[in-house]
C-alpha cells in the first residue's frame, strides 16, 4: 500500500504507479477521484485482466445524528448528494469498461449495502440517489449499485466489505429478488463490537473466482 494525501484524508492506494511498465507490476487504472476516496487498479498488472474497484461507501451513508464521516462541509448533505451521484456515475463507467475489455473485477468498500445488523436500519441512505441508465431516472444509490451488480454479474467475481467487525456474508439480489452475487464481510481484529478477534484469507482460481 502507498498513501495518497488528499485534502482531508490519507487514502490507502493499491499499486501506486504507471500501468504497463513492467509485466505483473501493480498499477492504478483511474486515480481521478482519489481526493474523494475511490479509485481502480490492476493489482496483478494490466496483463492479468483483473481489476479492483475500491469504492468510498462511507460517502453513501448518513449516520443517526444526521451527519457523516467524510467531510466537514457545513452544507454536508448537499455536498454528499452531489458526491454520491458522481461516484455512482464513475462506478457505472468503470464496470462498462471492465465488460468491454472482458476483464474480471473485485469490488471492495468499507460500509456494505443492506441492513445494519446492530440497529436494523439501512446502511446506505435512501435520500442519496444517482441516475440509472436502465431505469432512466434517479434511484437510491443502493438500488443503483444492486442494478449494476446484476447487469455485470458475469464480470464481478465478488464484493468485499468491513464495518460490521463480523465474519459474515450477504446475498446480493436484483429488484426481482434473484441472487446475483456474494458480498463477503471481513471480520475485525478489535473486540469493541463483541466479536472474536479474526482475520480472513481468500483464495481464487485462474479465472479469479473465489
Amino acid at each position: 500500500f502507498q498513501y495518497y494525501r488528499g485534502f482531508t484524508k490519507d487514502w490507502p492506494l493499491i499499486g501506486k504507479g504507471a500501468c504497463g511498465l513492467t509485466q505483473g507490476t501493480p498499477c492504478v487504472v483511474d486515480e481521478t477521484h482519489l481526493d474523494k476516496g475511490y479509485y481502480s487498479a490492476y493489482p496483478l498488472g494490466k496483463e492479468a485482466k483483473f481489476r479492483i474497484i475500491s469504492m468510498n461507501s462511507v460517502m453513501l451513508t448518513v449516520n443517526s445524528h444526521g451527519s457523516h464521516h467524510y467531510t466537514n462541509d457545513s452544507n454536508f448533505l448537499d455536498t454528499q448528494k452531489a458526491d454520491a451521484k458522481e461516484q455512482m456515475t464513475w462506478l457505472a463507467k468503470q464496470l462498462k469498461q471492465v465488460d468491454s475489455l472482458q476483464e474480471k473485477v473485485l469490488l471492495m468498500m468499507h460500509i456494505p449495502p443492506g441492513i445494519d445488523g446492530f440497529g436494523n436500519s439501512t446502511l446506505w441512505t435512501a435520500c442519496l440517489t444517482s441516475y440509472s441508465e436502465k431505469e432512466q431516472k434517479e434511484i437510491p444509490v443502493q438500488n443503483h449499485f444492486l442494478e449494476l451488480i446484476d447487469t455485470y454479474q458475469d464480470r464481478v467475481v465478488g464484493v468485499l466489505s468491513s464495518h460490521t467487525h463480523l465474519d459474515g456474508i450477504r446475498k446480493l439480489q436484483n429488484k426481482d429478488s434473484v441472487f446475483t452475487d456474494l458480498l463477503i464481510s471481513i471480520p475485525g481484529i478489535p473486540l469493541k463490537n463483541g466479536n472474536n478477534s479474526a482475520m480472513k484469507m481468500i483464495s481464487y482460481n485462474d479465472a479469479y473466482e473465489f
